[in-house]
């Protein structure tokens, strides 16, 4: 079936037969130490979240006031 994808005129078939090929070395190295990247992807998301929730604070004491007048009110 990749030799058909490698065929075709359309670049992004050609990308996605390729993209196996790419990246085997990491699907390889997942399977010899059982490792992934989520935990880096869930603390970007957290840092993420973060970031979204402080903007519009000029700085770091005025976001610490902001958060806890909002723990206040719960």
């Amino acid at each position: 079936m990749r030799s058909r994808m490698m065929r075709s005129r359309l670049d992004p078939m050609k990308a996605l037969a390729r993209q196996p090929r790419r990246h085997w070395d990491d699907v390889l190295a997942y399977f010899g130490h059982r490792c992934a990247n989520v935990i880096l992807e869930g603390l970007n998301s957290i840092i993420q979240n973060v970031k979204i929730h402080a903007r519009g604070f000029r700085n770091m004491n005025c976001f610490k006031i902001g958060r806890a007048s909002c723990r206040e009110r719960v």
